[in-house]
This record gives structure tokens, C-alpha cells and sequence, in this order.
């Protein structure tokens, strides 16, 4: 008898709860075929984790299911089993990812309304941690790249990226999911493009270990390299593509795929030239392949946004000095420095020695107002922004202050002689920023507001796309603002930062333009159609809900209780 036809028996046993007459054909089979009935009939996995499932077998239940989905990847009833058994765990998480699983690859079947009915019901029912979901769906992902189902993987990827309703889509598009779509996307360019023998030296996923652990710090290295050759910086510091594409041994294919996430699609043709050029004349080993790959990623005939070139200034000359917090750290209630009207000094936070120094690169290169002296300060080991800036603003003696991100880079060149114009201008302006919103929406979030009152002028590097995000009214240079994002806080005037209340991460910047405002100062965003900066908008998520903890705290008292009270869209 064939395995098909044991197996016909078999599933009249399990569905007829007949154990023993199950147990008995199980056993005939493993004796016969082995593990070579994993790849036989996909309903041997199937029936063998039903017959785990009734018998409480658990173990052999999620070993039988991943040697089944080894050799059937796109089979949706084990990925439905498989979250019937992490439901029966109560990993959520891991539940609700086998679940989507299951009806991405049961699309096309007859199942398809039954699978997203049992979706959706789960997920009604549960409480899901969106941190714990997003590693959920990464490991799911991290076991298609290790069987070498790249094209899996990648699909359904695609399908939770841009298929799926985008109001949900924070469960699942993260800084891991992402690193992993562009690990998949790099190497199946590589295998389409390359022989055979080739694709085994550069399969990018099998280069990293198959995970974005370990491609994050090469991924950010890679595109630091790339936008400075798209904004235009020194030679000098362009051929910092060459060190990290030899470093990492970056196929020209992975380069390119990088390059089409770095990039705005309507500034790619130039950009793309400017990287061929360089790749040419620097005569790195990706010379003559780059411009090939870039034509597989993306329409590259296309006409092309031309990127205004400034030139860019020599190093300016700089002080950067490190503030390393304390457990015991105490802030002063009053800055204890005079304020010196020569002095612009420029904080950021960070714990990242990678982002610290590609922050620090921008800002050497801004151009410094004549007769004034530019200082830049990195905090590190700050629990919260507030914690951090009011450290800073204690010890720092500028008068003029500028609020920064880490992973915000300043490309605009004159951007220190623009501030110091604005905030010497009659119109009396104490605090400016690049993003924000003219009137305040009645919850917490500015962002989601009627578009004519939002103002912006950056770059934002944010879900598979770097995007320029541009406001649709320049009536103003500068337009009054009811609330500026901490992406750049430039301020003239010193008021202690809420950590008494803003002790993490989130608030700190609203919470600031309602305590200015307290006190009678006039805060205003940026207007300008030139982009100031780009902005890498982190795509990690909040592992425990914070950012609606302390959105709940500002509202209450902010907008609940009208206290500098900006106009309510």
C-alpha cells in the first residue's frame, strides 16, 4: 500500500477520533517511509499534528508542523494548526502571525472566508503586544530565509506591507520585518541576475546569517554612504562608499535595492548617475555592474527630479563634547551659565555610535554665521529627552539652542544663518522647527490634523520609502504653530524641559511649545520648499504602549484643562 492510500486510512481514523487505529497507520508509515513522508503528501504533517493536537502531544505537534511547512511552504492548513497551538499556549503573538500566514497562502482556496473569519475573531478576542507581534512575524520570516524560500518570504512580506488595510499596518511593518524585505529583495536580484555558482559567494541573506540583527549596522552603514553621495558632500567624504561596500562585500545587486529605499523615486535617476560615476572612477569591484542592477530594481528611464547642487563648504570648525548622565544625575532648577549671544550649540541624545557620527558629519559641514562659534553636544545614558536636554541646557552657556535627533541629518548648508535671521527679525520668534501644525487637533496627535495646517520641509526615511514630506501652503515664511515635532527644536530663550511629568520618551516636544507659550513666547515652523533635513523615522514599535500613556498625561494637562491653549482645528 502506497503512503497516499495510508493516509486515506489514516485521515478516516483522526476525523472518526478513532486513537488507536490512527496511532497504528502513523506508525506503519514512519516504519516505510521515514522523513521522507514530510515530502510525500503534504497531509502527512497535517493528519501526524491533528493526531499530536487530540493526543496532547505538544512537542512532536511543532515538530511535525515545521517539518511539514519545510517542505510545504505555501500549504495554509499547517500554518493554521500551527496557530491553533500557539492560541492553545497563549502566545498570542505567535497565534495571530500563523494566522495571517495561513490566509495569505489560503487566498485562492475554497477556505479563504473561513480563514479570515477565524483571523479576525482571534485577534478581536486578544490582546496583542505590537513588539511581541512584530518578532512573532520576523522568526516566521527568519524560517523561510533559512530553507532558502526566498520568494516566500518576500511575498508574503509584500502582501503585509501594501496589501493589507494600512490603519493596521503598525503590527507588522517594524525596523526587523523591513531590514528582512530588503535582505529578501537583495538576494532574489542576486539569484536572477547572477550564474548559479556566483549566487552561492553572494547570497546576501546566507552572508548575514539570515538575520537583520546582523545586517542592521552594515543596511545603515550602506545608506549613510549612499545619501552622502546624494546630497552632494565632499569627495572626501563620499568614498566612504568604497570602505563599506568592501567592508561588507556588498553585491552591486543589494546596493542598488538599498539605494531605491534611500532615495526618493523622483530623485533616483540622478542619484543612481551620481553613485554609477563614483563606482567608476573609484574603481571599486562594483565599477561595471552597478548601473545594470539599477535598471532591475526600478524604472530608471524615467525622468528624474533634479536635485539642486549647493556647494557644499569646507569642515567648519566645531567643539563636540560628550555629557554622560549619571543614575544620580540632578538638574539645577535655573541655568547657571550666562547666555553667550555668540554661541549656537546644537544637542542630540543618543546611545548609538553609528548615528552619533553620521549626525555630527551634517552639522560640520553647516555654515557658521560670521563672528559666531557653532558647539555640539551628544548626551548619553539619558532614561527620557527631557532628562537629557535639561542636563544639557544646565551646563551649556549658548543663547541660541537647537534640539535635534540623532537621526536627523542637516543638509541645508545655510540652515544656522536662516535660524540666527529668524530669531533676531522684530516678529520676536523664541522657538522654530521644521515640521508641525498651525492649529491643534482635540486629542494628542498634531499629526493627524487637516492637511492645510500641517507644515513641513524634510526628508523622512520611513516604511520601505524615503519620501519628502512638503507642506501645500507657503503663505509665510514662518506660519505661528500650535505645536512643533522634536525632529529640530531651535530655541533663544531657556525653560526647563517637563521630565517631571515627560520622563521617557514621548511629549517631550509639545509639552515644550505649551510651556513656551506659558510664558508669553511666540513659537512659529519653518516654512520653506527647500528640505532641511532628513529625518530616519524609526520604525521600531512601542513594546508597552507608552506613547498613548503619555499622550493621555498631555492632554489632560495641556488641552483638557486649556492651558496655552493654541486654536483647535
Amino acid at each position: 500500500m502506497d503512503i497516499h492510500e495510508l493516509l486515506d486510512h489514516m485521515e478516516a481514523a483522526v476525523n472518526n477520533r478513532d486513537m488507536v487505529g490512527a496511532s497504528s497507520i502513523l506508525s506503519a508509515i514512519e516504519t516505510e517511509f521515514g522523513e521522507a513522508a514530510y515530502g510525500a503528501d503534504h497531509r502527512y504533517a497535517i493528519l501526524k499534528a491533528e493526531y499530536c493536537y487530540q493526543n496532547d502531544l505538544i512537542s512532536d505537534a511543532v515538530d511535525t508542523i515545521k517539518k511539514g511547512l519545510n517542505s510545504f511552504p505555501k500549504n495554509y492548513e499547517l500554518y493554521f494548526i500551527r496557530a491553533q497551538y500557539a492560541a492553545r499556549e497563549s502566545d498570542t503573538e505567535s497565534a495571530l502571525a500563523s494566522y495571517y500566514a495561513s490566509l495569505f497562502w489560503g487566498l485562492n482556496s475554497n477556505d479563504r472566508d473561513y480563514l479570515a473569519e477565524k483571523m479576525i475573531t482571534y485577534k478581536k478576542g486578544s490582546a496583542v503586544n505590537q513588539h511581541r507581534m512584530n518578532l512573532a512575524l520576523a522568526r516566521l520570516i527568519q524560517e523561510r530565509m533559512e530553507l532558502e524560500q526566498y520568494e516566500e518570504g518576500l511575498d508574503f512580506l509584500k502582501w503585509l506591507f501594501f496589501v493589507l488595510p494600512s490603519d493596521s499596518r503598525l503590527e507588522y511593518v517594524s525596523e526587523e520585518t523591513m531590514l528582512q524585505f530588503i535582505m529578501l529583495e537583495g538576494t532574489i536580484t542576486e539569484k536572477a541576475i547572477f550564474d548559479e555558482y556566483t549566487f552561492r559567494d553572494i547570497n546576501s541573506c546566507k552572508w548575514y546569517h539570515n538575520s537583520y540583527e546582523a545586517f542592521r549596522n552594515g543596511y545603515l552603514e550602506i545608506k549613510h554612504a549612499i545619501r552622502r553621495i546624494w546630497f552632494c558632500l565632499p569627495p572626501s567624504e563620499q568614498l566612504y562608499l568604497s570602505d563599506v561596500v568592501e567592508k561588507y562585500s556588498v553585491s552591486s545587486a543589494l546596493l542598488a535595492v538599498i539605494a531605491k529605499y534611500s532615495i526618493p523615486e523622483e530623485n533616483w535617476v540622478e542619484a543612481f548617475e551620481r553613485i554609477d560615476t563614483f563606482l567608476q572612477n573609484n574603481k571599486t569591484h562594483l565599477g561595471n555592474e552597478f548601473s545594470r542592477f539599477a535598471g532591475a530594481i526600478g524604472n530608471m528611464t524615467q525622468t528624474g527630479q533634479i536635485i539642486t547642487k549647493r556647494d557644499t563648504p569646507v569642515k567648519n570648525v566645531l567643539t563636540f563634547e560628550r555629557i554622560y548622565l549619571n543614575e544620580g544625575s540632578i538638574c539645577q532648577d535655573t541655568n547657571p551659565c550666562v547666555q553667550d549671544p555668540h554661541t549656537i550649540a546644537i544637542v542630540f541624545c543618543t546611545n548609538d555610535e553609528l548615528m552619533e557620527r553620521e549626525c555630527l558629519l551634517y552639522l560640520s559641514h553647516l555654515i557658521v554665521p560670521d563672528g559666531m562659534t557653532l558647539k555640539v553636544y551628544a548626551v548619553w545614558n539619558a532614561k527620557g529627552i527631557c532628562q537629557g536636554y535639561n542636563r544639557a541646557m544646565a551646563q551649556i552657556n549658548a543663547k541660541y539652542k537647537i534640539y535635534i535627533h540623532h537621526d536627523c541629518f542637516l543638509i541645508c548648508p545655510d540652515a544656522l544663518i536662516q535660524l540666527m535671521d529668524l530669531f533676531q527679525r522684530k516678529e520676536g520668534w523664541k522657538m522654530l522647527g521644521v515640521a508641525g501644525a498651525t492649529a491643534m487637533t482635540d486629542n494628542y496627535c498634531w499629526g493627524e490634523n487637516n492637511i492645510t495646517n500641517v507644515r513641513y520641509n524634510l526628508y523622512q526615511d520611513s516604511c520601505m520609502a524615503t519620501i519628502l514630506s512638503k507642506t501645500i501652503r507657503y503663505d509665510n515664511k514662518v506660519d505661528e504653530a500650535a505645536a512643533i515635532d522634536g525632529v529640530m527644536l531651535a530655541t533663544c530663550e531657556d525653560v526647563k524641559w517637563r521630565e517631571d511629568v515627560f520622563d521617557e520618551w514621548h511629549f517631550y516636544d509639545i509639552s515644550q511649545c505649551y510651556e513656551f507659550r506659558k510664558r508669553g513666547y511666540r513659537i512659529g515652523v519653518i516654512n520653506d520648499d527647500t528640505p532641511w533635513m532628513l529625518h530616519e523615522t524609526t520604525t521600531k514599535n512601542d513594546p508597552s504602549g507608552r506613547y498613548d500613556h503619555y499622550g493621555k498625561i498631555f492632554k489632560e494637562m495641556y488641552l483638557d484643562r486649556a492651558m496655552a491653549k493654541p486654536p483647535i482645528d
